[in-house]
């Protein structure tokens, strides 16, 4: 077909398209990643934090909410505008302790940690508490306890006299609002230590446990009781062939 003065003839190929063509596309995929995120304190917001406990995960979260949580007071939440659960700020013991909503999207984690960064900076100690399945962790050396924990810290918490927690090594990587914390202390200067726990089950029970055990009996200066195994079965969260 003969081609006229004038007339606008379109690519064959994608090869040929600019990049300004898939501008649009882009925009909407960065706008459909956006979430509003709300804060609601339902107690006074303190003026600073002496520790402020991050947790992060289902497994993570069922244990601090059975074996430290018992009786502790929310005195804030922070929800997604279109949905109906919350992360919650509890305080307990002279702790503040921030559940991570088991639905926050992955993607969403850094946002979610630029909000509640303001909570963040004045704080005199961060913890941020997270876990993986043994199959994740990668080490030259065999491993043949039921867990192992792990820590990395951030530049201004290196000489912190009760780091008695091996260090994570290369190329072990964690993501998640954990891994969002460290990274703003370590931007922020400000003092923290993420633990991830290692285990070789996707359910927490009294002896892999152990070791958060001893975490928090250093963290909150008592010792605590054997932990009771509960919550969601292993058979619905691992790949199961039939």
């Amino acid at each position: 077909m003969a081609s006229f003065f004038g007339e606008i003839i379109y690519p064959q190929s994608r090869a040929f398209w600019l990049r300004d063509d898939d501008d649009d596309e882009e925009i909407d995929e960065e706008n459909s990643l956006k979430i509003k995120l709300i804060t609601n304190w339902t107690e006074p917001e303190p003026s600073e934090f002496e520790k402020f406990l991050i947790v992060d995960g289902e497994m993570m979260t069922g244990f601090v909410t059975r074996a430290i949580l018992g009786g502790a007071k929310i005195i804030c939440t922070i929800r997604c505008e279109d949905k109906k659960t919350s992360s919650k700020i509890y305080f307990i013991n002279g702790l503040y302790i921030c559940i991570v909503d088991k639905e926050l999207n992955l993607a969403h984690a850094g946002q979610f940690t630029g909000a509640i960064a303001p909570l963040l900076s004045k704080s005199k100690s961060i913890i941020a508490l997270t876990s993986d399945h043994m199959s994740y962790y990668k080490s030259e050396e065999g491993v043949s306890s039921a867990s192992i924990l792990n820590c990395l810290y951030s530049s201004k918490a290196r000489n912190h006299k009760n780091l008695k927690v091996p260090t994570l090594s290369i190329p072990n990587f964690v993501t998640g609002v954990c891994a969002g914390v460290l990274s703003y202390s370590e931007i922020a200067d400000l003092h923290c230590i993420m633990y991830i726990l290692y285990t070789d089950t996707f359910t927490l029970d009294s002896k892999n446990a152990h070791p958060l055990l001893e975490l928090f009996s250093d963290l909150l200066g008592k010792t605590l009781p054997n932990f009771v195994a509960g919550g969601s079965s292993f058979f619905n969260k691992g790949n199961l062939y039939m």
